[in-house]
């Protein structure tokens, strides 16, 4: 492999994404030594991968950025940059001396994890504190925990990044703390945060680590992406935030500035929203591993609670202009939150019944079971005439009413609606639900018939 190909390569092996990993083979000489470094830095990889690939550019980067030339782009401050990439490449090796079994007399390895459990705010908590006597004892604890906690989690948004620091004992008395890892789960070493106020050399490596978190848009932003307007692309910040999808909604006059492309979301909350997709949609503006490296097109289906974006990517492929961003964006432009037929399932129409989901019950699961039988779509409004049907479990209560689905609701954000499943189907009182949509597709006149709901009436309170 010759000196370029190599150097390409082993640089775009931190792109997780197929589809960006081939767009920036074709562009790769439109980054500059600085974002190359980035690219390394703030991947998902191992620690020790990073190190050997910025130990790779040193070797074949010469004092005047020749040994480069025509591989990567060549700027007016490359010599700042193998100056940064030297000291960088110090301090990461700091880091990993640090990681042995010859300390000071107390020195403590502090194993801790931290959970997320919101997507919109990315909150951390301090899930476990857990001190050892070696990097390697607390290793092997974290495998140990991750393996019984991913295990036995049934919730795929609590997810779990790690972090193992080194505290020795000081002259004072008290413990100092010297650095700290962040892992995954599988016990790789993504970052290292040396601490500044130890001594005056680590201050300075410190300074030099935190490069590790510099790069991203000064290149990697600043690059085209292969995505058109209309296409649903999967957000992956994992482990800090939550994975969701977007559709690109408006690139921009220049595709390749950081804040051109802008992408229609579904917060957890339920709300629509349009943002910057490369600042990974501000959840917030900083993730740990920005999305452009997991970027990818997203064909298949997507969860209910997101379903409104298939509808919003046919509306942005028959007219991009809706997604401009120069008037609000496509939300403000087409009021599609406005309107709750956006937010049913596809073919929903007079007879079927939708399981009405809360996405803001923190226990996962509402109070009661509700669905709603549609008996009028409204024609061109947005008006959706239903029968509600409402369980309230703790209770064993159950009601059945008319309702206009934009009124019982309040607003159509925060809910998901779902065609039922087998689960639902099985549930007490739910059949003649089912039963009446079946004669209300045959003739959907009977919905006037005052004597046929109150048939249905009797006939759930008589499966109750």
């Amino acid at each position: 492999m010759n000196d370029a190909k190599e150097i390409r390569e082993t640089v775009l092996s931190f792109i997780e994404s197929e589809e960006m990993r081939e767009h920036l083979r074709g562009r790769f000489s439109e980054i500059s030594l600085y974002g190359v470094m980035g690219i390394i830095a703030r991947s998902r990889a191992a620690f020790d991968d990073k190190l050997a690939a910025l130990r790779l550019l040193a070797v074949m980067h010469d004092e005047r950025g020749a040994g480069l030339d025509g591989i990567i782009r060549i700027s007016d401050r490359d010599e700042d940059s193998v100056d940064e990439l030297n000291r960088l490449i110090a301090a990461a090796e700091f880091a990993q001396g640090e990681i042995t079994d010859n300390n000071p007399p107390g020195t403590v390895y502090l194993l801790g994890s931290y959970l997320l459990h919101e997507m919109d705010n990315a909150t951390d908590d301090w899930d476990m504190s857990v001190p050892f006597t070696t990097f390697k004892a607390a290793k092997k604890r974290l495998l140990k925990e991750a393996k019984i906690y991913y295990d036995n989690c049934e919730d795929e948004i609590d997810w779990k990044r790690y972090a193992i620091a080194k505290w020795v004992p000081g002259t004072d008395g008290e413990m100092r703390n010297v650095m700290e890892w962040t892992l995954s789960a599988e016990g790789d070493i993504w970052f290292a945060d040396i601490n500044e106020d130890f001594d005056e050399r680590q201050k300075r490596l410190a300074e030099d680590c935190e490069l590790l978190g510099a790069y991203l848009f000064d290149e990697l932003g600043s690059l085209s992406i292969p995505f058109r307007i209309g296409d649903i692309v999967t957000v992956d910040c994992l482990p800090t935030h939550m994975i969701c999808h977007a559709v690109i909604a408006d690139i921009g006059e220049n595709e390749n500035d950081c804040c051109s492309v802008r992408a229609v979301y579904m917060t957890e909350g339920g709300r629509m929203e349009q943002a910057v997709l490369k600042h990974n949609l501000f959840r917030p503006h900083l993730a740990m591993f920005p999305c452009l490296y997991r970027l990818a097109k997203f064909t298949g289906d997507l969860p209910p609670w997101e379903a409104p974006l298939k509808k919003v990517s046919e509306m942005l492929k028959l007219d991009p202009s809706l997604g401009l961003d120069d008037e609000g964006g496509f939300v403000e432009r087409t009021g599609f939150d406005e309107n709750i037929k956006n937010f049913l399932p596809d073919t929903t129409d007079v007879g079927d019944v939708l399981v009405i989901t809360s996405l803001c019950d923190e226990c996962g699961a509402l109070s009661e079971d509700r669905y709603a039988l549609i008996v009028d779509m409204g024609g061109d409004s947005d008006n959706v005439a239903v029968i509600i049907y409402k369980r309230v479990k703790y209770k064993n209560e159950s009601k059945l009413y008319w309702a206009m689905l934009n009124n019982e609701l309040g607003s159509i954000k925060g809910f998901c609606f779902e065609k039922p499943t087998g689960d639902d189907l099985s549930k007490q009182g739910f059949s003649p639900l089912i039963r009446l949509g079946e004669r209300l597709k045959s003739d959907p006149a009977l919905a006037n018939d005052d004597d046929l709901l109150k048939q249905v009436h009797e006939e759930i309170k008589n499966a109750d």
